[in-house]
């Protein structure tokens, strides 16, 4: 078995890599809520990370995951995109073919 080395991320060292990996998700499937895949410049300020640019953390997944010989946890963190207005919001409708 590899062995491997988890680590912060590092916006210049790692953010092509992270894009290579993130964006068949986007590409392919519906993982992602992203249209197009981020190139390497976006993806950095995006690693440069999350709680910068207003994410809150909401959660945590404990011992979720086992790897290199102990358990990891997963965090969760939330962005809310608008403020939620006191009327029931449209129901969301299928996109046109």
């Amino acid at each position: 078995m590899t062995s491997a080395t988890i680590r912060t991320a590092e916006p210049d060292r790692d953010a092509a890599a992270c894009v290579a990996i993130y964006a068949p998700y986007v590409e392919q499937g519906a993982t992602s809520f992203e249209e197009a895949s981020p190139g390497p410049g976006e993806f950095a300020e995006r690693i440069a990370l999350h709680e910068s640019v207003g994410f809150e953390p909401v959660g945590v997944y404990r011992r979720i995951g086992w790897k290199d010989g102990s358990w990891r946890d997963v965090g969760w963190l939330q962005l809310e995109l608008q403020t939620p207005g006191k009327e029931k919001p449209p129901e969301p409708v299928s996109p046109e073919p």
